[in-house]
């Protein structure tokens, strides 16, 4: 075994197909608590908002509520390099989508072309 130890003495944790330590999830507990929920949600609706980003400035927007809504779960779930880099993310994004809005509001309207135009 991995580290030298016997499965008897890896108490609540099991040891994976790659040998790293992984917490055993008996059948009585609940594979998801309200946290990984959230971060679940967080970075799928992330990831839906950067696939449709090219539609829409809105989607830049939403795309940036999602990196907010990472950097929450990251900082809640005591991953707070996650948790920065999120925020960072947030501000980058938040500032892209200011650029795209000035741009739909010189052409006159909405469009489906959310390109940047070289500085």
């Amino acid at each position: 075994m991995a580290g030298g130890g016997s499965l008897s003495s890896a108490g609540p944790f099991f040891f994976g197909a790659m040998g790293w330590p992984c917490r055993h999830v008996s059948a009585t507990s609940s594979w998801m608590d309200a946290l990984s929920a959230f971060g679940l949600f967080a970075v799928s609706f992330t990831l839906v908002c950067y696939a449709l980003e090219a539609r829409a400035a809105i989607w830049t927007l939403l795309f940036a509520i999602g990196c907010l809504l990472g950097s929450a779960y990251g900082f809640l779930q005591g991953a707070w390099p996650f948790g920065l880099v999120e925020l960072a993310w947030f501000v980058v994004a938040l500032r892209r989508w200011g650029q795209l809005r000035r741009i739909e509001r010189e052409r006159g309207n909405p469009s489906l072309d959310t390109t940047l135009p070289r500085a």
